[in-house]
């Protein structure tokens, strides 16, 4: 994950790509169970996940009219700073799926749950999902 700070140089942590919130990050270097190596497993199965959605004919598989929300800090190194997410988007429009929301949060990066601007993404999944909810009358 080292590679994912250089867009962030000067660094002031080997962590600072996890949030813009220096608070965050020193929790996060805090935290005894977080920070450690990932195991060759997590690596295995997020390549094979990858691997998975980008394959135009799994993605026909799913259920087309499924609504997908699709959420991301704009910096999020994870995610090619958005343009990984913007790819995730055309490939779930190209196999068909009739209702995918994309939402980059600009200059946030990975945690964006955990950021100062937190509320503004909760209020945000809570109205995409209140949307897709039926109406009662």
């Amino acid at each position: 994950f080292g590679t994912y700070n250089k867009i962030f140089a000067p660094n002031r942590t080997g962590f600072d790509w996890l949030s813009v919130n220096t608070e965050n990050v020193d929790h996060y270097i805090a935290d005894p169970l977080c920070g450690g190596n990932p195991s060759i497993g997590l690596f295995r199965e997020m390549l094979g996940g990858i691997s998975f959605i980008g394959n135009p004919e799994h993605l026909k598989q799913m259920d087309l009219a499924t609504p997908i929300l699709l959420i991301s800090g704009s910096m999020d190194p994870v995610g090619d700073c958005g343009k990984g997410v913007e790819r995730v988007y055309a490939l779930f429009r190209k196999a068909g799926v009739q209702d995918v929301t994309l939402k980059l949060y600009p200059e946030l990066r990975h945690e964006i749950l955990c950021e100062t601007e937190c509320e503004t993404v909760f209020e945000d999944v809570y109205q995409w999902l209140l949307s897709k909810l039926p109406t009662h009358s």
